[in-house]
């Protein structure tokens, strides 16, 4: 096929540019000739000179491009011209080379050359195959041709592939820049394609002969010759087009994968070892550009305010999103289900509502093209459902600022959408949120008049079925309050055990509802903590002060004022670095405290003059205090301002609320938010990003719950109108007075008539001018009955809330402005506070709650500098790695011990007994001769010593006689290979479970004998259930008769006394239907598979009662019995629903689930 003739011949074109030679050709300061640039005035003279019957940019093309030879007409040197000739190549794959890679042309140019094929399959061909295009023509020389049609191969298609074919073959540099691409249908050939090097300038040529059949591979002779194997001065990369444009927008917008992490993955994919890097590997800018531009394109406006009008706007978000503001941005958001569901939820329950803010989750953004918004907050306000023990959002808000003010508007806009206000609101130690659900929750406006209402409830002057009683509990997340404690500065320097101590007694204060009992623990703490010395008085040689009460430390933190059943877990996180952690934690106590430092606070009023009391306790001792840290002591009074908020000391006030309160939901479902919702959104992101995704969780969350409500038949779905016991009329409109005015209705409003008043809350103490403040004098025993500490502790006295006479007595005129001047002051401090989330995510650890009692302190020496942070774990005697030969007892011959974990984990559930039961430990104790509890009571003491290997060395020779074999070095090897039954009868030989005594009813027969049975055998049923063991128990302590003997006609009677300490118990399960114990050895036993909750946690015997301290786990060894060699670990029992595996092959044991399987063998139970 021939195209139509030029408008203007060739030789006129050149006629006219030899004409303007002297201004088309240049010379530069090398001496070097030039064509000047397009834009040039000569190209527009030259169009005007042929009778403007060509435009100035195709003449310019024309002399660059050297057409018809006009650059040898204007004076160029003469260079190469490449041959277009079609190459016929035999067919190679794409992984081999042509044996003539480097052969000259046919004119025997010296610039090297390559042949090659690509194979393309035929996935890859329909993406590239060329497509029929048509085109009208508009050409009035042919008026019977409307259209005309040709082929092309796909725009921007097919040019990555021959890229990526080009780097398979040859692991080059160069950068091919494909110009055209022919399609013949009718020609010699089908397709031909022409590129260079835009670096080196090598010159590409691929043709296809044939058009392919259907579905067939295509086979694309090349060539490339030039310079390529000179090394590239420059390294550019590929324009994205294409596939491999949408490759990577999939990849980086839609996986979330970085720019860097894609550039490695397509690195691994295509580089070779040794290769260079590839043009077909886009740079991390141009990624990270193209990502910038997807972005762009997907929002609604350039302007980030503009799309939020704009989808405010939408049917999917028109009811959802609230209010929006501008300076400063804020963005109010929730769905009518959500509403839907918090008012049926209220219906049923005391509402109560966790709040909380995260950073991290939006982008700034530029305010009107002009401004750059602060940090953006994402606020939550959730509610957890303790009965359905499930969660769900109710509100949130997006706002660059992060004071009272602003939360508290976004509450209250909640507020009036007719929902019933919370109850009981909690939130962590931060004074912006604290004093937002004060101002939007509360009957007060600022935190300072709630905290001091609270003082004059605690001490009576002010009744607790008064219309004063807030409306709203306020409560401080648990886990925060005791991390930040956890990392004050003080107990940064002091041993692990001391900072143990003042922490569980900073739980016992949180979790006390007796303004008594904080008292004296108080008292207790500062006394301890302020003393030097402790032990005895020097002079009187008595018990100092400070020796008593760190006995009451002690106690209160081993054994609790009250017995929890379940802990608290994951409140301590794992600490930050030293320098990080010190300057965090002061700018968090600091801003926890913001607002509050220049007022007035009862509570640390109160502080201050319990520790004023405690001074006068101060004595000398004759040791030093291991617990002295006197700079703890602003810290604690500090800490009280806020008792009411992180205490349970308000519980009986309000008559409701749980001990310990957690915000522990709102993390949760904050965690949801960054891993789940958004796990394919890299954070943080484009605020419309983000509120689509949200928003959709959200709704798809609400509408789940909303359906399995009406399934369940739950009362939160009925559809009958309940009257809110619990909240006030929600009709009223908002009042900034200290107090509102109430319908009527409300059950905190007694009278008749409602009350709405504008001055402190104090006021409120002119009705008790009359009251005998004799009355309330508490006795507080601070010590015990023996100690002579007893002491009126006047609480009215010392918690001094500001009444009329307290301000100026002499002056009763001044109160009303000394009141008035307090409470501006906490208003304007209050407001000033802000909400700063610096959180990071770090790794985090369980460990055991500083709420719960550790009974582990009582036997803890706290002089001694080795640091326990649990109780130790023996390490097994095959791990020779870990461990040194220990020397026995002649000092000479060094033992090395080998399968030691019978011993190990029999021992470790004794270690436990004996920490969690005084009465077990006293038992222990009254044997002082006895090595092995010796030994026992060492580890829970001292923990792992020097000493401790070589004591385990000495128990195991004296009593479990091993198998000794000599090896090098003087050294013997201990075989304690042994089964757990023969550990038992060798180690507590003189403490059996049961002793048994006969004696015959006949009064010839003297026979009598006594024996010992070390540990009760307990058969299972078929499926090994535990359920019949207390049965057993009664059973198998019952008397048995039997026949004498042959030469006695009288009958046995076999009594069994059972231990009054512990009861060790074989369990086996028998597999058949008559086998009975009698008939097999216990060996042949098979393993009873049982779940750690399933096993009976107390078992009773006349007036005894033995509680569960845990379970021994055997795995068998390949022949399946019990006396194989295998490996013996210990499932030890701490608290009701704890356990922790004791297995000496690890470091440090690890908790465990209740609902964990085991092979059980053994169970201990003790007293």
């Amino acid at each position: 096929m021939v195209g139509r003739k030029g408008a203007v011949p060739p030789s006129d074109i050149i006629d006219a540019v030899l004409t303007f030679k002297e201004r088309v050709v240049l010379k530069n300061e090398k001496n070097e000739m030039y064509i000047v640039a397009a834009t040039n005035q000569v190209w527009t003279d030259i169009r005007l000179y042929i009778g403007d019957r060509m435009s100035s940019n195709a003449i310019h093309t024309f002399v660059q491009k050297g057409r018809h030879g006009i650059m040898e007409k204007l004076g160029f040197p003469l260079k190469f011209k490449q041959s277009c000739e079609i190459v016929h190549t035999p067919i190679l794959p794409d992984d081999e080379e042509s044996p003539d890679d480097y052969s000259s042309n046919d004119e025997g140019d010296a610039l090297p050359c390559k042949k090659f094929v690509f194979t393309f399959s035929s996935e890859e061909w329909d993406q590239i195959q060329p497509q029929e295009k048509v085109f009208k023509l508009t050409d009035k020389s042919r008026p019977m041709q409307s259209t005309r049609s040709y082929y092309v191969l796909p725009k921007g298609t097919w040019t990555p592939i021959l890229a990526e074919h080009f780097w398979a073959h040859f692991q080059l540099p160069c950068c091919l820049s494909f110009r055209r691409g022919k399609v013949y249908p009718s020609g010699s050939v089908y397709i031909h394609v022409v590129g260079r090097c835009s670096v080196c300038d090598s010159r590409f040529n691929g043709t296809v002969f044939d058009k392919p059949p259907g579905g067939a591979k295509v086979l694309m002779h090349c060539t490339f010759r030039g310079n390529f194997q000179e090394a590239h001065k420059t390294t550019k990369k590929r324009r994205m087009i294409g596939p491999a444009m949408e490759k990577a927008i999939s990849s980086i917008c839609v996986d979330g994968l970085s720019s860097e992490t894609y550039r490695e993955r397509e690195a691994v994919r295509l580089i070779k070892t040794g290769a260079p890097d590839p043009s077909i590997i886009p740079s991390g800018n141009s990624l990270r550009i193209l990502k910038s531009r997807v972005t762009a394109g997907s929002r609604r406006h350039e302007d980030t305010l503009t799309s939020l009008a704009l989808m405010k706007q939408e049917d999917d978000f028109k009811n959802i999103i609230h209010d929006i503001g501008c300076d400063p941005f804020y963005l109010h958001y929730h769905c009518a289900d959500q509403i839907q569901i918090y008012r049926n939820y209220c219906k049923g329950s005391r509402p109560r509502l966790i709040i909380d803010a995260t950073g991290s989750v939006v982008k700034k953004f530029l305010k009107l093209s002009k401004q750059k918004t602060s940090s953006i907050f994402l606020y939550e306000g959730l509610v957890y459902d303790s009965q359905n023990k499930c969660s769900f959002t109710v509100t949130n808000m997006l706002s660059e600022r992060h004071n009272s003010l602003a939360i508290s508007n976004w509450l209250s806009s909640w507020i009036n959408c007719n929902v019933p206000r919370p109850k009981e609101a909690v939130c962590d130690q931060s004074m912006a949120l604290l004093s937002a659900i004060a101002k939007s929750f509360t009957q007060y406006t600022t935190l300072q008049d709630y905290i001091i209402i609270c003082a004059d409830l605690l001490t009576k002057r002010i009744e607790g079925n008064s219309h004063l009683v807030p409306h709203c509990f306020i409560r401080i997340d648990v886990a925060h309050f005791v991390k930040t404690c956890s990392n004050w500065i003080p107990l940064k320097t002091v041993p692990r055990r001391v900072k143990e101590v003042i922490l569980r007694s900073i739980g016992v204060l949180i979790k006390s509802q007796s303004l008594i009992e904080i008292k004296s623990m108080l008292l207790s703490l500062f006394v301890i903590i302020t003393n030097e010395t402790a032990g005895n008085n020097k002079r009187t040689h008595e018990q100092t002060p400070c020796e008593k009460h760190k006995e009451i430390i002690i106690k209160a933190t081993s054994t609790g004022f009250v017995d929890f059943e379940q802990q608290f877990e994951d409140i301590i996180y794992n600490a930050r670095s030293e320098d990080e952690a010190k300057m965090c934690i002061e700018e968090e106590y600091e801003r926890s405290n913001e607002g509050l430092d220049k007022l007035h606070n009862p509570f640390e009023e109160w502080a201050k003059q319990t520790f004023e009391n405690s001074k006068s306790l101060i004595q000398d001792g004759t040791e030093l205090n291991p617990l002295y840290i006197p700079s703890l002591v602003p810290i604690l009074i500090k800490c009280m301002k806020l008792l009411p908020l992180w205490s349970g000391v308000m519980i009986p006030i309000f008559n409701y609320g749980e001990q310990i309160c957690s915000s522990a939901a709102v993390e949760s479902s904050f965690k949801k938010l960054k891993t789940v919702t958004m796990k394919n959104v890299v954070l943080p992101t484009n605020i419309e990003i983000f509120l689509e995704n949200h928003v959709m969780s959200l709704k798809g969350a609400s509408l789940i719950r909303i359906a399995k409500n009406q399934s369940n038949m739950s009362p939160y779905s009925s559809t009958e109108e309940v009257e809110d016991r619990y909240n006030t009329d929600l009709n009223h409109s908002f009042s900034f007075n200290l107090l509102e005015t109430h319908d009527v209705n409300d059950q905190q409003d007694l009278g008749d008539n409602c009350l709405s008043r504008n001055v402190s809350p104090s006021f409120v103490l002119e009705k008790f001018n009359d009251y005998d403040e004799n009355e309330a004098l508490i006795v507080v025993d601070t010590v015990n009955e023996q100690t002579h500490f007893n002491k009126k502790i006047t609480l009215i006295d010392e918690l001094c809330c500001k009444s009329s006479n307290e301000f100026n007595e002499n002056n009763p005129m001044s109160v009303d402005e000394d009141i008035e001047n307090n409470r501006q002051t906490s208003f304007t401090e209050e407001n000033a506070a802000l909400e700063e989330w610096n959180r990071k995510s770090l790794k985090q650890r369980k460990s055991c709650s500083y709420l719960v009692p550790n009974p582990h302190l009582r036997y803890l020496n706290l002089k001694n500098s080795n640091k326990i942070q649990s109780l130790p774990i023996l390490k097994n005697g095959s791990r020779f790695q870990d461990l040194k030969s220990s020397k026995t007892i002649n000092k000479t011959d060094r033992v090395v011990l080998s399968n030691t974990c019978a011993f190990d984990a029999l021992s470790s559930i004794l270690m436990i007994s004996y920490c969690d039961s005084q009465m077990y430990s006293e038992f222990m104790d009254s044997f002082n001769d006895d090595k092995y509890f010796n030994f026992i009571s060492s580890l829970v003491k001292n923990g792992i010593t020097s000493s401790t290997y070589t004591k385990r060395t000495e128990v195991i020779m004296l009593y479990l006689k091993p198998e000794l074999q000599l090896l090098q070095y003087n050294i013997t090897l201990a075989k304690c290979d042994a089964t757990m039954g023969h550990v038992m009868k060798a180690l507590l030989k003189d403490y059996p479970t049961i002793e048994e005594f006969s004696k015959c009813s006949s009064n010839i027969c003297i026979k009598t004998s006594k024996w010992q049975v070390m540990y009760l055998t307990y058969q299972t049923g078929k499926n090994g259930n535990l359920s019949g063991l207390q049965h057993f128990i009664k059973e198998r302590t019952g008397v048995e008769y039997l026949e004498c003997s042959e030469n006695c006609d009288g009958m046995k009677a076999v009594h069994s006394k059972i231990s009054t300490h512990h009861l060790f118990i074989d369990v086996l399960q028998w597999e058949g239907n008559d086998l009975t114990s009698s008939m097999c050895s216990t060996e042949a036993a098979s393993m009873v598979q049982v779940k750690l909750s399933d096993i009976p946690q107390i078992l009773v015997y006349e007036s005894i009662t033995f509680e569960l301290r845990g379970a021994i786990h055997f795995y068998k060894g390949k022949s399946g019995l019990r006396n194989s060699i295998g490996h013996y670990t210990a499932y030890a029992k701490r608290g009701t629903h704890n356990w922790e595996l004791y297995d000496d092959l690890k470091k440090r044991p690890i908790p465990v689930k209740e609902n964990s399987l085991i092979l059980c063998e053994f169970l201990i139970y003790t007293i």
